[in-house]
């Protein structure tokens, strides 16, 4: 049995792509590849004979001294045991596999500490904020080669990226969006029907055939039949782990789409529709939300990220463009990113934390003046953004605000 039968085998679940595959996912699946063999006990030697065949479907080749520096980078790890098996009650047994036979390897990012390759990451919001819009906005970035909103550089070059959708027609919204986000339409492709977590397996293939390295479903829940209760922990995993498992083998960014629930006093993480585990499973989790200070502007937010740190907030807004189709010309909006904004997630689904923000102040400075840059180290502490929820609320009581003498730090303190 040749290496390529080996990886295919149901057990291993590696499976070696049968099309070509195109820059952006080059370097990604050959690794995967050379992994898979090293770990069953591939030399080097026969690690890179593989290579340089499988390397004939790639569009275009890599050269050679990659391919020798992926089967060197391999082959410094020792092949994996046999694994551990543990017999239990019933006819199936445990298996166990040391870590030390596990090769590891740093995170791949899509959008640095936003959108994981290989991951799903889930992006919540209110109808109406341009969610639809920011996904297109990104499938139209990596269809393009181009770099993320913050200037963020993922190295994939243009790459192309599957869109299922159960909300808005290709014709009229979709592919005119796409346009006005500047997309290369041939690498865009169209899924209409997908069953979670039955369809999964069809999906992955959809998938590695064209090499996708980016899938935008909106909304998540619409293409989960009702047999699966997404607002019960249990069901909602069950439903969407044969997703988290196929992302994780494809090496692909999985961004799905939920709207928000009415609930008000609640934080950003309990306000997604469904269960707490549908943001647990994914790997991170975004939400969309007006920015309470700009009435023509809206934030995109971290609830958090299991991956690395927290990033920044974004300002962004809705701009009106036009495109022109065959049939004459149409309105769109298209996504204008505006940089980074001092708000946070919780700022966003309870845009009126004064009152807490109010309360903290009243107790800092309740002794006297306080330094305006230990006010804010304290307020970040306490988990209330600076600009959207203490600043406001200074003003609310009005604190006063005065330089410590001549040519002093500013303090803070309440009037008299």
């Amino acid at each position: 049995m040749g290496w390529a039968e080996i990886l295919d085998a149901p057990e291993r679940r590696e499976p070696v792509p049968n099309g070509p595959i195109l820059d952006g996912s080059r370097d990604m699946t050959l690794t995967r590849i050379a992994g898979a063999m090293r770990h069953i006990g591939a030399s080097e030697a026969e690690v890179l004979a593989a290579l340089r065949e499988t390397n004939k479907r790639c569009e275009p080749p890599l050269v050679d001294s990659d391919l020798r520096r992926i089967a060197h980078s391999v082959a410094r790890y020792a092949p994996a045991p046999e694994p551990i098996q543990l017999a239990t009650s019933s006819k199936a047994t445990t298996q166990l596999a040391m870590a030390s036979s596990i090769v590891p390897r740093r995170v791949r990012w899509l959008w640095r500490d936003r959108l994981a390759l290989g991951k799903v990451v889930m992006l919540d919001g209110r109808p109406g904020l341009g969610k639809s819009s920011m996904a297109l906005d990104i499938a139209a970035r990596v269809s393009t080669g181009s770099a993320m909103p913050d200037g963020f550089d993922p190295n994939t070059g243009a790459a192309n990226v599957v869109v299922v959708t159960a909300e808005d027609d290709w014709e009229d919204t979709v592919v005119p969006r796409l346009m006005a986000a500047g997309a290369d339409l041939s690498r865009v492709y169209r899924l209409d029907e997908l069953s979670l977590p039955d369809g999964v397996d069809r999906l992955e293939e959809l998938l590695a055939g064209v090499g996708a390295v980016f899938c935008a479903i909106d909304p998540l829940v619409a293409f989960v039949p009702a047999k699966y209760d997404l607002y019960k922990d249990q069901s909602a995993r069950l439903a969407l782990k044969p997703l988290s498992m196929a992302a994780s083998r494809l090496g692909a960014a999985v961004l799905g789409l939920r709207h928000v629930n009415k609930a008000a006093n609640i934080s950003a993480q309990d306000r997604g529709t469904g269960s707490v585990a549908i943001g647990g499973s994914a790997r991170a989790n975004l939400i969309v939300g007006p920015d309470p200070d700009m009435t023509d502007r809206f934030v995109l937010a971290s609830i958090k990220n299991n991956l690395g740190p927290r990033p920044p907030s974004l300002n962004y807004r809705l701009t009106p463009t036009t495109v022109t189709l065959p049939d004459g010309a149409a309105s769109m909006v298209a996504v204008d990113w505006l940089g980074e904004v001092d708000l946070n997630a919780d700022d966003l689904v309870s845009p009126d934390r004064q009152g807490e923000a109010v309360k903290f102040l009243l107790a800092v400075l309740a002794d006297g003046p306080v330094p305006t840059k230990d006010v804010e180290k304290r307020a970040k502490d306490a988990g209330l953004s600076w600009v959207g929820a203490v600043r406001r609320a200074s003003e609310r009581i009005p604190v006063v605000k005065s330089p410590a003498g001549f040519g002093g730090e500013w303090t803070w303190s309440l009037p008299s």
